[in-house]
């Protein structure tokens, strides 16, 4: 088997992950017992949904261009984010059927409760930073990739200790108090904004510095992104929705051809599941 072949053969199995969690999500969630408000406050949905666009993004990308760092990050994003909305369905499901004790599930709940906080911490804002060929503006920005390489972890380490998922019934291991996360919350949440203004800044670089070629293709990112930020910025004076959380992976579509080379949480990291990137 060539290595191209591997790639996809590596691509494919990645987004049929995402779209077996997308599905238990879906059929899953309902079915558990969940109630419609119970799905709209949890995420459940829109995780699925969120963590499914990501993926389809980035499939054509890592199966076609596997040597394009994008469409690998996307699918990680994919899985990570979908990983919480279709987990949370599966696990409700084992609660109702008394499985709430038992020590692999309460592994797979550990797991779930920060998997979308992998998406936003690492995958997303790297997908960006690399975005459009799969390399860095120049060597100068590699302190960002540190930044996120550490953060990253460092946000899912948040999501797991916030005992998201006893919201349905089963909980994970390595709880603790938001008192006593607190100040590495404060550090992760520090190392979210470097992340997200260092993006910014490295788009509008690439832009002033680009090939009328690649300008065309930031010219979309930038035009997601401007959704994206006028949404959270107004997000406070806007009805309470889930909707508001949908704007973000129209940053990634422009770059799902092949060829292109909320609210924030109440109490705690995560309160009724309603978790967002600028907590």
């Amino acid at each position: 088997m060539t290595r191209s072949r591997r790639a996809g053969v590596a691509a494919t199995a990645l987004l049929g992950l995402v779209v077996v969690e997308a599905l238990a999500a879906y059929v899953l969630g309902p079915l558990s017992g969940l109630t419609a408000r119970e799905l709209n406050d949890l995420l459940v949905l829109s995780n699925a949904t969120l963590g499914l666009a990501l993926a389809l993004a980035g499939w054509p990308i890592a199966a076609y261009r596997p040597g394009n760092r994008i469409g690998w990050l996307l699918l990680g994003g994919g899985v990570t984010y979908a990983s919480t909305g279709g987990g949370l369905a599966l696990l409700h499901a084992v609660a109702n059927a008394g499985g709430a004790d038992h020590p692999a599930w309460r592994a797979v709940a550990t797991v779930v409760s920060g998997g979308w906080a992998g998406a936003i911490a690492f995958f997303i804002p790297m997908a960006l930073l690399f975005f459009p060929d799969g390399h860095l503006p120049s060597r100068r920005w590699r302190w960002l990739v540190g930044v996120m390489a550490v953060n990253g972890p460092l946000f899912f380490a948040l999501g797991v200790t916030s005992g998201f998922s006893g919201e349905v019934g089963v909980l994970g291991y390595l709880t603790l108090t938001e008192e006593r996360v607190a100040p590495i919350g404060l550090a992760s949440a520090v190392g979210l904004l470097v992340s997200y203004v260092g993006v910014l800044v490295a788009i509008v670089v690439r832009f002033r510095r680009g090939s009328e070629a690649v300008r065309r293709q930031l010219l979309w990112v930038m035009l997601a992104l401007l959704v994206v930020v006028v949404v959270f910025a107004l997000d406070p004076l806007l009805p309470d929705s889930v909707l508001s959380i949908y704007p973000m992976p129209s940053c990634r579509w422009p770059s799902c051809s092949p060829s292109s080379g909320t609210s924030c949480s109440t109490s705690g990291w995560c309160s009724r599941a309603r978790c967002c990137t600028w907590c």
